[in-house]
């Protein structure tokens, strides 16, 4: 194996600056620090070129866990991420967190990740701590945290629904259901917004036209087909948490002899790819789905390189109005 003052003829630098770079020592500019660890790389250093990697944590790999790959929202942000990590000359290693926790945390310890961008219920505040403990840095896409090395890159999910249920009530929208998502971050706030408006215009929340789909279309269709024959009153609107919702909830009102928007209007949120081929033109909340990934990308390395406190970062969304919603005002509907 090759001696310290070999890899120092080979890089042409001197000894004392190979002992400081494989100590992690020193003040030791970014491209000697690289031409050192990569000489005794290629000449087999591997103990102390190991130690090295293990202190400054630079071995190339960002880990991603989320709870599912499904849908138009996780394709395009898992799109985002990628290209983002691959512009950085990193490697995303990438976790679906249908594991326990400890397993989730052996994987990504055993993967020498340099920091976790997550969107998963499954990583508590045990995991949280422990990888903290291990120096790495966090960024969480599905819940407010900030603390050393932990970051938040949220959608403003509150903004996104109360614009829609605004346009709802302005176009002479009364009677508005809510199709919720999971019980996850995003989805528990968008159904919070809902609640909110509907107290601030003094409109009845009846929880008969309250239903949950999990993001999940057919599912969707499955329960509001399902609790139709139990509602109070025949909603004018139904506000979905998400657009795959929308999409089957559509599907169940014109099966029933519904017509969307004419006598229900219906609206989602995301904008995801698979919205943009439905037969309605859906009205929706567009999600940026690709900045998100670009701000919590560039906040990782941020607390990769610097270190420090974290932040929570709100991204704004946009109203999208498309074809799935009438204006019941124009047509003279009773409200």
């Amino acid at each position: 194996m090759a001696t310290i003052k070999e890899i120092a003829d080979m890089a042409g630098v001197s000894i004392a600056t190979v002992s400081y770079v494989l100590n992690n020592t020193g003040k030791i500019s970014a491209e000697t620090r690289k031409k050192v660890i990569e000489t005794a790389q290629t000449v087999g250093y591997v103990t102390n070129i190991n130690n090295h990697l293990m202190h400054t944590r630079q071995y190339g790999n960002i880990g991603v866990v989320f709870d599912t790959f499904k849908g138009g929202y996780y394709y395009t942000l898992l799109e985002g991420l990628g290209e983002q990590v691959s512009f950085r000359k990193h490697t995303l290693h990438l976790m679906l967190g249908n594991h326990n926790e400890k397993k989730i945390i052996e994987n990504l310890l055993s993967a020498n990740v340099d920091a976790v961008i997550i969107h998963s219920r499954r990583i508590e505040d045990s995991a949280i701590h422990k990888l903290k403990s291990r120096g790495i840095p966090m960024v969480f896409l599905d819940r407010e945290i900030e603390d050393d090395m932990i970051s938040s890159v949220l959608t403003d999910n509150v903004g996104g629904i109360t614009s829609t249920m605004e346009h709802l009530i302005s176009t002479g929208h009364r009677r508005i259901a809510f199709m919720q998502g999971t019980t996850g971050y995003d989805g528990r706030k968008r159904f919070e917004a809902y609640q909110k408006v509907m107290k601030q215009y003094s409109l009845p929340i009846e929880e008969s036209l309250i239903m949950r789909a999990n993001f999940d279309k057919m599912h969707a269709e499955y329960e509001f087909t399902a609790k139709f024959p139990s509602m109070k009153y025949i909603p004018d609107a139904v506000c979905c948490a998400g657009d795959c919702m929308a999409h089957g909830v559509i599907k169940a009102l014109e099966s029933m002899g519904f017509n969307v928007p004419n006598d229900i209007s219906v609206t989602g949120f995301d904008d995801a790819i698979e919205t943009q081929s439905f037969h309605i033109p859906l009205t929706t909340v567009r999600n940026p789905i690709k900045r998100i990934a670009n701000i919590a990308v560039s906040e990782t390395f941020r607390l990769m390189q610097s270190g420090g406190r974290g932040k929570t970062i709100f991204v704004d969304t946009e109203f999208v109005e498309r074809f799935s919603c009438s204006n019941k005002k124009t047509r003279g509907a009773i409200v």
